[in-house]
C-alpha cells in the first residue's frame, strides 16, 4: 500500500511538521464492480468490503436501476441478486448480455436458492457463477481476483 498525507494545512498546523494522519490509496488496477440487491444494507455492506479489498465498486437496489448503472459505469463484474421485485436478476442478466457495454461482464447470481433447478435457471440466463446468500467476501474476492487476472493478461 501507498501512503498520502492528509491536508492538515486548514487547521493552521505547521506544513513543514509530519502528517497526523495518512490515506491509504490501492496500488493495483481497480476492477469495476456493480453490486446489485434490493436490501439496500446487504448491497452497501458487501461493496464496503470489497472497496476495502480495493475495488471500484457502484450499488444499486433494483434492476431497472441496475441497468442504467451499467450503462454509466461499464462494470467488469456484476454482482446481481435474482429475487428482486419488478425487474428480477434473470431478466437483467439477459439484457445485460444483450448489450454491447455489459456482453461480456462476469455476472455472478446471489441468490437464497441454490437446488440444481436453480443453478441452471442462472446459467441459462447468462450468469458465470451462482453463490448462495448469504456470500462469503473471501469466496467473492477469488473470483474477481480471477476476473482482474484475466483483464489484466489480455
Amino acid at each position: 500500500m501507498t501512503t498520502a498525507p492528509s491536508d492538515d494545512s486548514a487547521d493552521g498546523s505547521d506544513s513543514s511538521s509530519p502528517p497526523s494522519s495518512t490515506v491509504q490509496l490501492p496500488t493495483r488496477l481497480s476492477l469495476r464492480v456493480l453490486v446489485v440487491d434490493d436490501l439496500v444494507d446487504a448491497a452497501e455492506s458487501l461493496a464496503i468490503l470489497l472497496r476495502k479489498l480495493g475495488y471500484d465498486v457502484r450499488t444499486a437496489h433494483d434492476g431497472f436501476a441496475a441497468l442504467q448503472t451499467a450503462a454509466d459505469f461499464y462494470p467488469q463484474a456484476i454482482l446481481l441478486d435474482l429475487a428482486m421485485p419488478r425487474l428480477n436478476g434473470f431478466h437483467v442478466a439477459k439484457q445485460l448480455r444483450e448489450r454491447d457495454d455489459t456482453q461480456l461482464a462476469c455476472l455472478i447470481a446471489i441468490s437464497g436458492y441454490g437446488q440444481a433447478a436453480d443453478v441452471e435457471s442462472a446459467k441459462n440466463a447468462g450468469f458465470d457463477y451462482h453463490l448462495i446468500k448469504p456470500v462469503s467476501v473471501h469466496v467473492v474476492d477469488s473470483i474477481l481476483q480471477a476476473i482482474r487476472r484475466l483483464h489484466c493478461s489480455g
